[in-house]
């Protein structure tokens, strides 16, 4: 009875302690793909932006090349480029994926 008792001690202990670890592993994991998803949402806006960066130097050199002034683009003209990079229709608004697995990502950012 004895021996009984001390084996189930010990197997208690080292079933609690893989379990914790299985547990960190998994929440290391899960922090680590919403890190990768934020960063993914981060480069996505920055090539909009570098998109309509180039759109503009591309109207000003032809503006050069022409000696007719730059025309600035319209504000339609720059959401029908975000929506060529996002698959979004101008006037038409995404649908926000309710996802919380970021604020563990990065509990102290502002989202």
């Amino acid at each position: 009875k004895q021996w009984y008792q001390r084996r189930v001690r010990g197997m208690t202990a080292v079933i609690t302690s893989a379990i914790l670890i299985i547990l960190l592993i998994i929440y290391y994991y899960r922090s680590l793909a919403a890190s990768r998803q934020l960063t993914i949402k981060l480069l996505r806006s920055q090539i909009k932006v570098e998109h309509v960066d180039k759109q503009f130097l591309i109207a000003h050199i032809k503006s050069e090349i022409t000696g007719k002034p730059a025309v600035a683009p319209t504000r339609t003209q720059l959401e029908r480029a975000a929506s060529d990079l996002s698959g979004i229709e101008p006037g038409k608004k995404k649908k926000k994926k309710k996802m919380t697995l970021h604020r563990f990502a990065n509990p102290r950012a502002v989202y």
